[in-house]
């Protein structure tokens, strides 16, 4: 497929666009409001001129006592909010599906989201997995946290940004409390 080329949209998705799962392709309708509203930002994936498929993100709050350990783990005073990067979709067309598209896509996020951790404060890559696809995000070091109440066919999937170097000295901090 050559190099791919990602880019916040800027107009609809197209409008014969399907990933074959009816529920995401809803979502991808209603991107492009979503994004000029900042509520979240979609992203158009293209190879050789070709709309391969689109992603979302937004930034997500957690209340603390929503997770279990070890995210629950370092909470101080008034801070018990954790915040996550969280991918609602990656939605590749079918006919391009299967041939690393989307692994590409989850690599390129993941790269994106660590940069910007070091700026921003959110400490989580979080994404709603479909059961189909649970094992697929595991193999890219996301953990199960729980089922979603709202969207019960998901299982919602974190990734912590923070290195083993932080947790570590976050270790020794809390010790010496």
């Amino acid at each position: 497929m050559g190099e791919l080329s990602i880019c916040k949209i800027e107009h609809p998705v197209e409008s014969d666009f399907s990933c074959g799962i009816t529920s995401i392709d809803k979502m991808a309708e209603n991107s492009f409001v979503l994004s000029n509203l900042r509520r979240c930002y979609t992203y158009q994936i293209t190879g050789n001129g070709v709309v391969l498929g689109y992603y979302m993100i937004m930034l997500k709050r957690f209340p603390i006592e929503t997770l279990k350990p070890p995210l629950d783990d370092y909470s101080i005073g008034r801070y018990e909010d954790i915040y996550a990067m969280h991918i609602q979709y990656i939605a590749i067309k079918e006919e391009y599906q299967h041939k690393r598209i989307g692994s590409s896509v989850l690599t390129y996020i993941i790269e994106t989201v660590s940069a910007m951790s070091l700026e921003c404060p959110f400490r989580l890559l979080t994404v709603d997995a479909l059961d189909s696809v649970v094992n697929w995000y595991k193999s890219f070091e996301f953990k199960e946290l729980y089922r979603e109440k709202e969207n019960p066919e998901t299982v919602l999937m974190y990734r912590d940004m923070l290195s083993n170097k932080e947790l570590e000295t976050l270790d020794q901090m809390t010790e010496d409390v």
